[in-house]
């Protein structure tokens, strides 16, 4: 598997995504009523998030209906699933929208979409765990900075735990740092070499075969089985 990217083994069947549809509140508002609603429930007047709590936490049955339709779920750009969903609640009554309205149901899509992600991701996390545990690997623990811990001791506490890792022999999956058309991302691929305490970095490196000092800091969950 060597500087293999991980990709068939992150599929998902957006188990959770569907737990979390089937876990919101229902309102049983039309469109309009909704959106307005929505906008209405912002408090944070600094927040130009308006509503999007109110988005989260609540859906109308025509929306979720909407939100596992495939045609909808095909569109990449949120004007296109904007469209869609008018021209759908369109067949069954006739909806006269602002452009404030409009406005909010763009944020509807842009909310639904990320929380749609998150979903996947997690669960593509969950899947690629138990695929790599019967494959022999172990999962590092990624520590975070606690509330009352000062950042001197929070980087003593990184290298007290992963020095037992240190000078290990491994074939890691690990997130390193890609660039797309889009942005830059993070992708998973699994690479052989050695691990390193960095103190310059404050951080657990793996340094690949064949080289000396170039390396990948692991960050976010990775995992390692160890090698000859």
């Amino acid at each position: 598997m060597e500087q293999e990217t991980i990709s068939k083994e992150l599929k998902t069947e957006q188990r959770l995504y569907l737990e979390r549809l089937n876990n919101t509140q229902i309102v049983d508002l039309n469109l309009i009523e909704y959106l307005r609603a929505s906008i209405e429930s912002h408090k944070d007047k600094s927040s130009l998030c308006v509503g999007w709590d109110y988005l989260k936490n609540n859906l109308t049955k025509d929306l979720k209906n909407i939100l596992q339709n495939v045609e909808y779920i095909r569109f990449t750009y949120n004007s296109d699933n904007v469209r869609f969903i008018l021209n759908y609640l369109n067949t069954m009554q006739v909806i006269k929208i602002d452009e404030e309205l409009k406005k909010q149901l763009g944020s509807f899509v842009y909310v639904w979409k990320d929380i749609k992600r998150d979903c996947n991701k997690q669960e593509q996390e969950q899947n690629l765990k138990v695929f790599l545990t019967e494959q022999g690997f172990k999962e590092i623990e990624f520590l975070k900075m606690e509330i009352e811990e000062t950042t001197e001791q929070f980087y003593q506490r990184l290298k007290e735990y992963y020095k037992e890792f240190e000078n290990l022999k491994v074939e890691c999956v690990l997130n390193i740092n890609a660039i797309g058309l889009l942005g830059s991302f993070d992708k998973k691929i699994t690479k052989k070499g050695k691990f390193v305490w960095s103190d310059y970095n404050n951080a657990l490196m793996l340094i690949p075969k064949r080289c000396k000092t170039r390396g990948h800091i692991i960050k976010g969950k990775a995992y390692y089985k160890t090698i000859k």
